[in-house]
């Protein structure tokens, strides 16, 4: 379980990850890379979401530098596993063949949550990021976007994102069944100790459970709409380091839990967009996900 060199362009081959959390975005990808880098086989990279295989999406601050990404894990060399935790790796077409090609023996994780809850989760996000003007989630979902701007939240399309069956289709093209692990998002939050030692046991691992589960990343929003767009500005695609601090602090300060949720009548025709991609998930990984379609929980 070694991994294999990875080569880009002219960049001499080095070693990266061979252990990949490839999304879905906001479900659990933060908590579960904590949970997992505490376990003495597996090394978390140096930048938990480095975006290295998102070619063709402008990914803010990706290491697209194959030694630079190597080294995120030298540390890790005597590890079992080398830990990226990227959940756009599930979005970005490119990404699954190119990870394919570089690690044979990669083991994919791929955490599901549904579309009604993690698509409005990730609109909150990208607005408390400052990252998305449309601040109505139902327009933002039918918002005609520009391709070919300088961050891809800009050109985002949502309701792409929220395939997720179609995602792990190509997620199965790629990679045989028993290296792609599947955790649903309602298992991490309810029973977070099974859901960790199970996995680990998937992975051939000891299953050595932690004595707390902390949670990381939840959902938060902005007090200020006005600061939140000012921190985007400061962070913009090319500024330095130390001025992605500031805008974090910024942020930091202008925030606060998430109260309340999407309108019930935009979780519904997300789930009406998206049911015939629901059934193919199911198909594919032979969940029940009937739940997934009663939005009035």
């Amino acid at each position: 379980m070694g991994g294999q060199a990875i080569s880009r362009g002219n960049d001499r081959s080095v070693r990266g990850a061979n252990l990949f959390i490839v999304g879905a975005p906001r479900a659990g990808t933060t908590s579960l890379a904590n949970w997992l880098a505490q376990h003495p086989e597996i090394f978390l990279g140096k930048r938990k979401e480095p975006g290295y295989y998102v070619v063709n999406l402008p990914m803010r601050n990706r290491i697209s530098d194959a030694a630079d990404y190597a080294a995120r894990f030298a540390d890790g060399d005597d590890r079992r596993y080398r830990l990226d935790a990227t959940p756009w790796y599930l979005h970005a077409e490119e990404a699954l063949p190119a990870i394919a090609a570089d690690v044979p023996d990669a083991q994919l994780i791929v955490n599901l949550r549904s579309p009604a809850e993690f698509l409005p989760s990730l609109h909150n996000h990208h607005v408390f990021k400052g990252l998305e003007t449309q601040t109505d989630l139902a327009a933002a979902l039918f918002t005609k976007r520009t391709a070919g701007t300088e961050d891809f939240r800009d050109s985002l399309d949502y309701l792409s994102v929220g395939r997720l069956g179609a995602q792990v289709q190509r997620v199965l093209e790629h990679f045989p069944r028993n290296r792609v692990h599947f955790i649903r998002f309602r298992h991490l939050t309810e029973i977070p100790r099974i859901t960790h030692t199970r996995l680990l046991g998937e992975l051939g691992l000891e299953e050595i459970p932690l004595s707390a589960y902390e949670r990381y990343n939840a959902g938060q929003q902005q007090r200020s709409a006005l600061v939140g767009a000012a921190a985007g500005r400061i962070a913009g695609p090319d500024a330095p380091r130390w001025r992605h601090r500031i805008a974090g602090r910024i942020n930091r300060l202008n925030s606060r839990p998430r109260s309340g949720d999407a309108a019930i009548a935009t979780k519904r025709l997300i789930i009406e967009e998206l049911q015939d991609d629901i059934a193919l998930l199911a198909e594919l990984t032979g969940f029940d996900l009937s739940e997934w379609m009663d939005v009035d929980r």
